[in-house]
C-alpha cells in the first residue's frame, strides 16, 4: 500500500524500476500507480552530496559534474554551440553505449520504412549503426502510436531514428524502421522495462546518442514531464528534442 507522503518504487528485478531515478525524487499520493495514468507529482531534486546508493537505480550518480568529464559550468560545447539544459541536467548520470546493445538487435525482426513486411536483422545491417552518425531511439508500446509521426521532424538531419516496440501489426508508414523487441531484451538492457507490463513492454522513452554512439540524454514520457520539459513554448517536448538533436549532430 502506498501511503500519503511516502516514496514508492516498484521492481520486476534488480534493473527494473518504473520510477527509475534520474536525479529526481518523486513524492506520491495514495493514487493507484499504473504505467499509463497521469499523476500530479511534487518533484524534489536530489542533493548530490547525499548518499544515493541503493535507491533502486543502476544509473550512477556523482557528486560533481566535473567528475563526468564535463566542465561544471557547461555553457558551450567545443564547437561553441550552447549545450542544451537537459544535457546539463543529466551530465552526472551514467551513459549507455549503443555498441553495447548491438548484439541484442541481431536476430530481431524489424519493419523497414514505408513497408508492411518484417525482415530479420543481422550483423550485415550496418545502416542501423553507421559510424559517426547520431541515433535516436524511441521505445514505445501500443498506447504510444500517436508519437510515431513526431519523429518525422528529423528527416533532413544527419541522424538515424529507430522505433522499438514489442509488437507492431500495422503497415510502417514512417520514414524510419521499427524493431520488434518481442521479449523486451532491448528495454531490459537499457533498464527501462515496465514491471507492470509483464517485463516485455518498455517505459515509453526517447534516448538520444551522439555520433560516437554515447547516450546524451533520455526522456521517460509521462514520468519526466515537468522535470526535463513542460508545456511552455520554450521548454515543450518538441523544442527540447529538436535542441538536443541539433546539439548531437553538431558534436
Amino acid at each position: 500500500m502506498i501511503r500519503d507522503n511516502s516514496y514508492a518504487f516498484i521492481y520486476e528485478d534488480d534493473d527494473d524500476c518504473i520510477h527509475a531515478q534520474r536525479g529526481v525524487k518523486r513524492e506520491h499520493t495514495s493514487e493507484l500507480i499504473t504505467p499509463l495514468s497521469t499523476y500530479n507529482y511534487t518533484h524534489k531534486l536530489y542533493n548530490h552530496n547525499d548518499q544515493l546508493d541503493n535507491v533502486g537505480s543502476k544509473r550512477r550518480r556523482i557528486n560533481n559534474t566535473a567528475d563526468s568529464g564535463l566542465c561544471s559550468s557547461l555553457k558551450k560545447s567545443k564547437t561553441g554551440r550552447r549545450i542544451p539544459e537537459i544535457v546539463i541536467k543529466q551530465a552526472h548520470l551514467e551513459k549507455s553505449q549503443l555498441k553495447d546493445i548491438f548484439e541484442t538487435f541481431v536476430g530481431l525482426e524489424y519493419i523497414p520504412p514505408k513497408c508492411g513486411n518484417k525482415t530479420m536483422l543481422d550483423k550485415e545491417s550496418a545502416d542501423f549503426f553507421e559510424n559517426r552518425i547520431s541515433v535516436l531511439l524511441f521505445l514505445f508500446d501500443c498506447s504510444n502510436f500517436s508519437y510515431l509521426k513526431f519523429f518525422e521532424l528529423f528527416p533532413q538531419k544527419n541522424i538515424k531514428v529507430i522505433g522499438i516496440t514489442p509488437e507492431f501489426g500495422l503497415y510502417n508508414d514512417q520514414s524510419y524502421p521499427i524493431v520488434l523487441d518481442k521479449n523486451g531484451d532491448i528495454a531490459k538492457q537499457l533498464s527501462i522495462r515496465n514491471p507492470l507490463g509483464g517485463g516485455i513492454y518498455p517505459i515509453p522513452s526517447i534516448i538520444l546518442f551522439d555520433s560516437s554512439q554515447t547516450e546524451i540524454f533520455r526522456i521517460k514520457l509521462g514520468y519526466d514531464y515537468n522535470v526535463y520539459y513542460d508545456s511552455s513554448v520554450e521548454n515543450n517536448l518538441q523544442s527540447v528534442l529538436i535542441e538536443g538533436v541539433n546539439y548531437a549532430v553538431s558534436t
